[in-house]
């Protein structure tokens, strides 16, 4: 038979823990007295506010509870699910537009701004697109930016544009930054038809990249660009038209692919001994430059095809300083249709590229599966825009 041993309780323990508990047997709950009138003060609805004062982190170095708007908020205040708050933001175009009004005079009323980097967790996408151009000093590739900027927009992203200092070492890295920002795909005008592929290549490898407006070799990905030899077609048979036989060409940057390309045109057409001008760069400076050399042979040259507008501007204001009648001794051509042209006297005759076109086509490849940006030249194309400098009797 099991017997259990009577359990012993050390007398000194005992005391101790009388001793603990005598402070609190004999203390006694103080009763309230009676209610003072003249002490209370009367609630008002507007002391209701003090209430958030205890959630206020403000006195220990953070922001005030009701410093920042929020989705929550703005549903609180619009009476709207999260799920409507949030989405015309991101799908304007899926939302119904007195809904989206809504919503968006709510935001702009609370101050509210979308949290990319919030979103980027929760959807792995920025809705950014990058975008890297030779040189932002040339008004074409602002141009050009433009035009992309106004796609990416429409579809509710974000535009990143770089500017490569027309230096393939400078464009790498400027490829690599974007790319460690985070955006959803890159977009590159390379400066070197034989230097930019590398970097292009290893950031295809990582992100959906595409060249746009000039083409690289071994560049591992599509390019969207402009028929520059059906360009130049069109500049010549032009000028033929007008009776123009003695045609030079002012070009820069054979480089590029678009510069090599149109050089090749022209001589194709006009043969080797055409006379041509070749330049450091693509600048107004560059233009003048060459504007000199013309006016010195004005009795061989009767027209000047110019490789890009900034040629073209430069050229021009020093043939009119050289009194060279412009175009009734010598016409001049463009090739980029910048809206500079038009402010000019006379107004020059260039090749407008279909910029949107070529914007909607090289965000849709951006976003198609990769072997749809398998190596390869897309080219669209150009159109002839007749000014002054050409024909006297054109429309400006």
């Amino acid at each position: 038979m099991l017997r259990i041993a009577p359990t012993r309780v050390h007398r000194g323990a005992t005391r101790r823990s009388e001793a603990r508990r005598a402070p609190f047997r004999n203390r006694r709950r103080a009763r309230p007295g009676p209610l003072d009138p003249s002490t209370v003060q009367p609630l008002h609805h507007s002391d209701r506010s003090d209430r958030s004062d205890r959630y206020d982190r403000s006195d220990r170095g953070g922001p005030p509870r009701d410093s920042a708007p929020t989705p929550r908020r703005g549903r609180r205040r619009r009476r709207l699910p999260r799920h409507r708050l949030a989405r015309p933001g991101r799908h304007p175009r899926n939302v119904d537009p007195d809904l989206a009004r809504r919503v968006e005079e709510a935001a702009r009323r609370l101050g509210y701004r979308t949290n990319h980097s919030a979103r980027a967790l929760r959807t792995g996408t920025t809705g950014t697109v990058g975008v890297v151009v030779p040189s932002l000093a040339n008004p074409y590739f602002v141009q050009l930016a433009d035009a992309i900027a106004q796609q990416v927009r429409a579809a509710g992203g974000q535009l990143v544009v770089s500017d490569a200092a027309n230096s393939p070492a400078i464009e790498a890295e400027q490829i690599e930054t974007l790319l460690s920002g985070r955006v959803d795909g890159l977009l590159v005008v390379p400066v070197s038809a034989a230097a930019s592929g590398v970097a292009v290549r290893a950031a295809a490898g990582r992100a959906p990249v595409v060249l746009f407006d000039r083409w690289a070799h071994d560049s591992g990905t599509v390019a969207v660009t402009l028929d520059n030899a059906a360009a130049m077609r069109l500049l010549l048979d032009h000028l033929d038209a007008l009776g123009r036989r003695r045609i030079a060409l002012v070009a820069a940057d054979q480089a590029s692919s678009s510069g090599a390309e149109r050089l090749a045109a022209f001589t194709s057409a006009r043969g080797a001994d055409a006379t041509t001008v070749l330049l450091p760069s693509f600048t107004t400076d560059a233009g003048r430059t060459a504007g000199r050399r013309v006016a010195e042979r004005r009795t061989e040259i009767d027209a000047v095809v110019c490789g890009a507008d900034v040629l073209a501007v430069g050229l021009v204001s020093t043939l009119q300083r050289s009194a060279v009648s412009v175009p009734g001794e010598i016409a001049v051509t463009g090739f980029d249709d910048t809206e500079l042209l038009e402010l000019l006297d006379p107004p020059i005759t260039s090749i407008r590229h279909p910029l949107a076109d070529m914007a909607e086509r090289a965000l849709t490849l951006l976003q198609a599966p990769a072997p749809a940006r398998a190596e390869n030249v897309e080219r669209f194309p150009p159109q002839l825009v007749v000014r002054a400098s050409t024909d006297a009797g054109a429309q400006s």
